[in-house]
């Protein structure tokens, strides 16, 4: 069956969806699963252009296989979160539990095997690749299961790892459905650090990070 499923989430939702193996998949804003009819027979095969954290269900004949632009992932059975927006500078696939490989289609020798709390961040224009350990429970806070409150399926649970203004902008749209433009480029790359779990809205977040780092911001409408 070369019919293919696909599943769109809006800027602004999250969704749970159970794949037909049993593989449970978070999708965050903005993102969108792809898979074949023939997903689960004859093969465990999808494609993903955004972010999702990923509960595999062990099949050892059928090998899960995720691919995002050049990324290829492969598991047998096991828990990660991949974040690969095509318009993100970078791609991160985090590791929670089990292992998986993370596939070079150029040069298989470049291929990488994580472990549990590692991140491999991968350049999507440079295709070069970094692994670094992590908390990876920070990763996944934005999925109900792994949130630092209980029934957060509704709420933006953002976690900022020393990453750019220019990053940070895209993932506050995508959470929030809004628009941001950043009028002084020399904050572009700034780096920042945020962790926002307390049903913080986009207007709060805004004036923590305005007000720790001598920002100033307007909303127009």
């Amino acid at each position: 069956d070369n019919s293919m499923q696909s599943i769109e989430i809006a800027y602004g939702s999250k969704s749970l969806v159970t794949l037909p193996d049993g593989t449970q998949v978070w999708l965050n804003s903005g993102s969108k699963l792809e898979y074949p009819g023939s997903f689960g027979r004859s093969n465990r095969n999808v494609t993903l252009k955004g972010e999702a954290y990923f509960e595999v269900s062990k099949n050892k004949e059928l090998p899960f296989r995720v691919s995002s632009g050049k990324i290829a992932i492969h598991v047998l059975g096991t828990k990660f979160n991949m974040k690969a927006y095509p318009e993100d500078e970078k791609a991160k696939i985090t590791l929670v539990e089990g292992s998986l490989a993370v596939e070079n289609n150029k040069n298989s020798k470049a291929n990488i095997l994580l472990k549990p709390n590692q991140q491999a961040v991968i350049n999507q224009k440079s295709e070069r690749t970094q692994v670094r350990n992590v908390i990876a429970s920070n990763y996944v806070m934005w999925t109900t299961s792994h949130s630092c409150l209980p029934k957060a399926a509704a709420r933006n649970i953002l976690f900022f790892d020393e990453e750019p203004l220019s990053q940070i902008v895209k993932d506050l749209e995508r959470a929030f459905n809004v628009h941001i433009v950043i009028e002084d480029k020399t904050l572009r790359e700034k780096h920042f650090y945020g962790d926002f779990c307390n049903e913080e809205t986009i207007t709060d977040i805004l004036k923590i990070i305005a007000e720790k780092n001598s920002l100033y911001y307007t909303i127009k409408g």
